[in-house]
Parts: C-alpha cells; sequence; structure tokens
C-alpha cells in the first residue's frame, strides 16, 4: 500500500457526532482497551482503504452524570457502516453501551490517524513527521506523529465583558479553544499557537497584569508569584509514568514564575515575555527537558551535544528567544495602531505620529500611571522625537533592562527583515534539536564517558561535600552532575531531593527522579555507593524557587483542594478582583 501524506496540522471538526462504544472501569481494564484499538489497527491497515483514504480514531476517557467512570474509543459516523462493523466486531463482547455523539460528551479525542500505509499519532509535543512506535496490548505499530487543529466555528462561550473590550478578537480566541482544551498545558499550546500572533495585532487597549493572568489560566499555564532574581522564568518539567518496561514521559507540567517584588507594570511585562517564550519556545524548553533523561542514559551525550551547544551558539541562542519573547511584550503593553488614535481624540490637540502614540504608551507604562491627561502626555512630547530617534539607532542588547529591550522592540516589530530573521534562526534551533533527538533515538548502545574528560560540559560538576550547600543556598534550576575522581561511567541515577519540613533541612534524603513519591529515599552516601556498583554516576535535580514555593504550600495545606483553592485565591488577587462570590466559588 501506498503511503498517504497528511496535511499538517492535520484539521478535525471536533463537533462531528462520533460512533462510539465505552468500557466501564470497574469491569474492564486498560490493556483491554489498548487490545481493542490494536485489533482494529491491524484489521484496517490489512485491507485496502477504497474511496476514503484517512480514517480518525478517537480515544479517551469520561465520567459521566451518575459518577461512572469508563474508557472510550469511536469513529466519524460518515465514515460508513462497513468501517462501524470493523469497530463493532473489535470491540465485541467488552463494550459496555454504545451511542452516536460529539466528542464532549463520550470524551473522545483524536489519537490516531489511520492512513494507506501509514499510522500517524496525534501528539503535539513531538515534532510533525518525526517517528516512533506505539505500544498496543503487547503489540508494536511504527508511527509518525503529527499535530491536529480544530476546524469550521464552534459556539462561543461565556467571556468576561473586560476581555471583550481589551481584545475585541480574545473573544473568539477563547471560546476556539476552551470548547477543546485538555488537561494538558503542552496540548493546549498547539491550539493558541495557530491563532497567537493574530491575538497580539488585535490588541486595541489598555491590558493588565491580571487579565493576562486570566488568558494564562484558560490555557492551563499556572502563574506563581514569589520572590526571585528574576524578572520572571518558564519551568518545564517531565511527568513520568511506570510502563510494562519501565518508566516513561507521559507528558509535561509548564509552569511561569514571576517575581511578585516587581511593580505592576513591570509584572505586566514579564508575563507577556514568559508567554512569548511559552508559545514560540515551548519545544525549545522541552528539548531540554527531554535532554537530561537522555544524558542519564547514556553519559556521552552530554559531550555529543556540548560540542554543538558552544559558548558562541549559546549567546546567539539567548539573543534569539529573548528578543522574539521581549517583541512578543511590546505588542501586549504598547497596542497597534488604535490606541494611539485614541489617545489622540482624548487629549491631543494635534495629530501625532504613530512613533509619538507609542512613545506616549511607553512613557505611561514606566511611570506606573495608568491615568492620562493633556498636561502630562504634552510633557511626554517634550523630548519624544530625541529619545525616539537614539532608541531607533540602537542595537538590540538582551542583557539590558527589561522595560528598555520592550521599547526597543517597540520601534523596530514593523521591520520585515527582523520577523525574517528571526522565524529563520528559530527554524535552525528546532533543526539542530530534531537533528540531536533522531541521532539519540538511532544510538545503537551506551557509550562510556569518563567523569573528568577534557571538552565541553552541558552541566555544572558540584563536589560531594558541597552539594547540600549548594543546593540550599542559591537560586538552582538546572541539574548538577557530582564530580568524582576520573572513571568511567555508562550513565547516571537522576535524584531529586526529597521535601522535608523547612526545620529539618539540616539533611537532604533523595529519591530517583522519576518516582519521587514513591521511591525509596536515601542519603547521597548510600546512591553514591549503587551508582559505583553500577559503574554510573549521580545526576542531582534541584528544588528549583519555583517547585519550593509549591511544595511549601502543600506542607502547609496538606489537601490538594486546598492547593487548588489558594492558588486560585492567589489569581485572583493578582487580578484585583476578589468579589464575594467568587470566593465563594473559588
Amino acid at each position: 500500500m501506498s503511503e498517504s501524506q497528511p496535511i499538517i496540522p492535520y484539521l478535525i471538526d471536533l463537533n462531528e457526532d462520533l460512533h462510539f462504544h465505552v468500557f466501564l472501569k470497574e469491569r474492564r481494564t486498560v490493556e483491554q482497551v489498548d487490545g481493542v484499538v490494536a485489533n482494529f489497527v491491524e484489521k484496517l491497515m490489512a485491507k485496502p482503504f477504497g474511496s476514503r483514504k484517512e480514517i480518525v480514531f478517537w480515544r479517551g476517557e469520561y465520567t459521566n452524570s451518575h459518577g461512572m467512570k469508563m474508557w472510550s474509543v469511536g469513529i466519524s459516523n460518515k465514515y460508513g457502516q462497513k468501517y462501524h462493523d470493523v469497530l463493532i466486531a473489535c470491540v465485541y463482547p467488552l463494550s459496555d453501551d454504545y451511542g452516536s455523539r460529539p466528542p464532549s460528551e463520550n470524551g473522545c479525542k483524536p489519537y490516531l490517524l489511520l492512513t494507506p500505509g501509514k499510522i500517524w499519532q496525534f501528539d503535539a509535543r513531538k515534532p510533525p513527521g518525526s517517528e516512533g512506535t506505539l505500544e498496543l496490548a503487547g503489540k508494536s505499530f511504527p508511527v509518525a506523529y503529527l499535530p491536529y487543529k480544530p476546524k469550521g466555528r464552534r459556539k462561543k462561550s461565556e467571556v468576561d465583558p473586560d476581555m471583550m473590550e481589551l481584545f475585541p478578537y480574545l473573544d473568539e480566541v477563547i471560546a476556539d479553544v476552551e470548547s477543546i482544551l485538555t488537561d494538558s498545558v503542552v496540548e493546549n499550546w498547539f491550539r493558541i499557537r495557530e491563532v497567537f500572533e493574530n491575538l497580539l495585532r488585535e490588541n486595541r487597549g489598555d491590558l493588565d497584569y491580571g487579565f493576562l493572568g486570566r488568558f494564562c489560566r484558560a490555557l492551563r499555564l499556572p502563574v506563581i508569584e514569589f520572590p526571585m532574581r528574576e524578572n520572571g522564568r518558564i519551568a518545564v518539567n517531565p511527568v513520568w509514568e511506570k510502563r510494562v518496561e519501565g518508566y516513561g514521559i507521559k507528558d509535561f507540567t509548564v509552569r511561569v514564575a514571576i517575581n511578585e517584588k516587581l511593580s505592576a507594570s513591570n509584572k505586566l511585562m514579564a508575563l507577556s515575555h514568559e508567554l512569548g517564550h511559552f508559545v514560540y519556545h515551548l519545544l525549545f524548553y522541552i528539548f531540554f527537558a527531554r535532554l537530561h533523561s537522555f544524558v542519564e542514559m547514556e553519559a556521552g551525550v552530554e559531550s555529543r551535544v556540548a560540542e554543538r551547544l558552544t559558548a558562541e551558539w549559546q549567546q546567539a541562542y539567548y539573543r534569539t528567544t529573548e528578543l522574539r519573547a521581549d517583541l512578543t511584550a511590546s505588542y501586549f503593553v504598547v497596542p497597534v495602531g488604535a490606541a494611539g488614535s485614541w489617545i489622540e481624540n482624548h487629549f491631543s490637540d494635534k495629530p501625532l505620529t504613530p512613533d509619538s502614540q507609542e512613545y506616549i504608551w511607553l512613557k505611561r507604562l514606566e511611570e506606573e500611571n495608568p491615568q492620562l491627561s493633556g498636561e502630562r502626555i504634552n510633557r511626554y512630547l517634550e523630548d519624544a522625537q530625541q529619545a525616539i530617534q537614539k532608541i531607533q539607532a540602537a542595537d538590540y542588547d538582551p542583557h539590558a533592562p527589561l522595560f528598555e529591550r520592550v521599547a526597543w522592540c517597540t520601534y523596530h516589530r514593523s521591520k520585515r527583515d527582523l520577523q525574517a530573521e528571526l522565524e529563520r534562526q528559530e527554524a535552525e534551533i528546532q533543526s539542530l534539536f530534531d537533528e540531536f533527538e533522531q541521532s539519540f533515538q538511532e544510538s545503537p548502545s551506551p557509550r562510556r564517558a569518563t567523569a573528568k574528560q577534557p571538552g565541553e560540559r552541558l552541566y555544572r560538576r558540584v563536589a560531594p561535600d558541597k552539594v547540600q550547600a549548594v543546593f540550599w543556598s542559591e537560586e538552582m534550576w538546572d541539574p548538577v552532575i557530582v564530580e568524582h575522581e576520573a572513571k568511567s561511567i555508562q550513565g547516571y541515577i537522576g535524584l531529586i531531593p526529597r521535601w522535608q519540613p523547612r526545620d529539618r533541612w539540616e539533611s537532604i534524603d533523595w529519591v530517583v527522579s522519576f518516582e519521587p513519591y514513591e521511591g525509596a529515599p536515601g542519603d547521597l552516601k548510600t546512591w553514591e555507593e549503587i551508582a559505583e556498583r553500577h559503574g554510573l554516576g549521580l545526576m542531582l535535580y534541584p528544588l528549583n524557587p519555583l517547585e519550593r514555593t509549591v511544595r511549601r504550600m502543600r506542607e502547609e495545606m496538606p489537601s490538594v483542594d486546598n492547593l487548588l483553592n489558594y492558588l486560585q485565591s492567589q489569581l485572583r488577587d493578582a487580578e484585583g478582583d476578589t468579589t464575594a462570590e467568587e470566593d465563594e466559588n473559588g
């Protein structure tokens, strides 16, 4: 059978009725459902497709109004009886019920795309077209990955009036996204990625920090404030799951950290900046999160990657990613076009150039004063021309204060060559990361490395007797490797500190990174002995400041419900919207 190449992203009608079957969790196992899926795939791929060249297979789980938990599978009603008969033959006699309803009523989500000669798995976290293996009920299926995109218009959901005033387009974005949101922020990323640039250019009003926080919350992107050295940061970590062959990455958590000591306008710029990183660079963050695991499995990966990611490359990477995030922030905090006209219509007795309009908006942001007046505008305009010329003549400096970078981007964002160059650089970065990923997958056998071998390194080395001081005294985000005498090692055991109350921080117990709540803890000396017996080293993952903040919440409020309520109350406080009604519903 010849292979069929689908359009990427693949367009799917998320409102169409499905012919679906359900399996009660109290009666069936997920392995039995895997078997149903495997049988359907085998039967369909073994016969000619006929005139229909592409079949979308749906899968999911949900809880009905009676509290009954179940798994679900289905295909479109449009496919016709012969395909429904194949599905019926596969689910018999396990199916506990069946019906015909849209995905929103049976928990199904697009799972596989079956085409002549090739199986595609929907996964927005993987590079489109990259290949992997799908394990189902002891059977292995080669798959290629692709993202999907909803097609057609969906029913609009209720949106706060504030949103509609500030972003006329955002009510459509939320309506498009909200009906298909999942619990995975990574999957939600793809939904917003396609419309994000239009959203930026539709800003016609005065955006505030609380509003942007609500937008992040809609994407399942938590924003957590605490004291920190930086303005903000994105933290991406793998979510592990236990599998027959060991542990594997199931998903990724993505959180935004914002320095709680910033002013209101600086918080707005910082969150806008981090949102830019989320939308444009999430796959980069995921690459580095996965890289740690590859280095654990094969120590030699570190030097191979470090040879390519030189200091010069890292400087260029930092400049490219910071510039993109700053450009994003500039669109959020300095509206394009209409807001300037609003200033001119209300406060100026003479026409204002677009540059002057944007300068007024920047000065207003800098002075932390949202109230404009004719007198203040005239004062801003006195030095506007000279200040604008200075900004336009300057080079972009990724190490400059955030406000200066946002101002620079405001006066350069309309340049097509700048946007084109950014897109080219980002594409080159992604291509390099894809190349690395492919080489990791194809590596025939683990390669050993010497702990003190010469050459480039990616990870900081820490002496065993310095570990405790380093981990509790510094603001650490990235893993470190325990330094030992020169020896040949095959890989590393990844460890994270076991969370303990603050009054017990004089000692640290460590647990394996992929089973932090189940693994047996031990002190560093014990783990060093275990690692040495197996020819391994130790890679230590810090509890970064964001993770520490979340763990402290858990320490103070053991209940998960209380933790969620606390986080929601923090968001409401940041929004300045703590009405009694919301507190009751929190």
